[in-house]
């Protein structure tokens, strides 16, 4: 019954899982979202599966016991550790987000295609990671021009070669009586010598990893 019940439905989830992969495989969030809805994929078919071996058992317990072992493997094993990978890569997206700020708001990059080079992704995902925190609130007054491939504010300035002058980094260029300004730290990404992670620290800052609570030192 068990073999049956695999053989017409996992397929049929499975298919369906995967074309929902391949929509969503430059929308960072809503992968992880669709994790959770694999999740709960496989619970429903843990769970029904196990009732199912539950009827069997007064019959032949040899072959409940040994259905819902199966079903623990197939099923909630990987569900767990779906879950488990959701969590970790929700607290890297979550990390890249403040990454992206980073570079916009301190550093002045506003170029989707240089901040997708700098992190290693494709253009089109790091565009669909401005959108989606633009949409949230958590970049404001400010809006993605698809032409230019850039995050541009409402405040800019536009020069007469009609390029954006940069008005979130205003440092004025003088020196004072007592020498040059010392140079400015700015946030940085450090990796941790336990899992290999990373994560944004701020100058002099001291927090450990939040995935192995391995202590991270901005240096």
């Amino acid at each position: 019954m068990t073999g049956i019940f695999l053989l017409l439905f996992f397929p049929i989830g499975a298919i369906l899982t995967i074309i929902r992969l391949i929509k969503h495989r430059h929308l960072s969030y809503q992968k992880i979202e669709d994790s959770r809805i694999f999740i709960g994929i496989l619970l429903v078919l843990f769970i029904m599966i196990s009732i199912m071996d539950l009827t069997m058992l007064p019959q032949n317990k040899g072959a409940a016991i040994s259905g819902t072992f199966t079903s623990s493997l197939f099923f909630l094993l990987p569900a767990l550790l779906i879950n488990r990978r959701r969590k970790k890569n929700l607290k890297k997206l979550q990390a890249r987000y403040e990454y992206y700020r980073n570079l916009i708001m301190v550093q002045g990059n506003r170029s989707i295609t240089g901040i997708a080079d700098i992190n290693q992704l494709a253009p089109a995902t790091v565009k669909n990671d401005f959108l989606r925190m633009i949409n949230k609130g958590l970049l404001t007054n400010c809006y993605m021009d698809e032409q230019s491939m850039r995050i541009v504010f409402y405040n800019d300035r536009t020069t007469q070669n009609g390029e954006v002058d940069n008005p979130i980094i205003e440092r004025d260029d003088w020196i004072s009586d007592n020498g040059p300004e010392s140079p400015q730290l700015l946030p940085k990404m450090v990796e941790c010598s336990g899992c290999g992670s990373s994560s944004l620290l701020q100058p002099s800052e001291i927090k450990p990893c939040p995935y192995c609570d391995t202590s991270l030192t901005y240096r």
